[in-house]
């Protein structure tokens, strides 16, 4: 799996995850993502997962990211009877706001 150690976000924006992934085409695998250590992601209307094995990519998209979703995430690949995993690190900053200055 080929995955970023990093990846590094504005807060407001939408962020994705990929990882390339190798194996036989025959053999879609299962992906999993976990933040910190227990905590499994699903799918929602913030947050879309999965594989697709045209691109052979495993990825994890977030809508409007927030200060909250920083962290460590974890891929687990799971393929027939062989697991691998692998973890990035998610940094959100916060939007920066433009002041204006009016001078009279």
């Amino acid at each position: 799996m080929d995955i970023p150690p990093v990846v590094t976000s504005t807060e407001g924006n939408d962020v994705t995850i990929t990882a390339k992934i190798s194996g036989p085409a025959a053999i879609k695998p299962t992906a999993t993502w976990i933040k910190g250590k227990f905590s499994e992601l699903k799918q929602s209307a913030r947050i879309k997962l999965g594989v697709d094995v045209e691109k052979l990519d495993a990825f994890l998209t977030i809508k409007k990211a927030k200060i909250f979703d920083e962290g460590r995430y974890t891929l687990k690949l799971k393929a027939g009877d062989q697991e691998v995993q692998t973890s990035v690190q998610l940094n959100v900053g916060k939007q920066e706001v433009a002041m204006a200055a009016t001078v009279n």
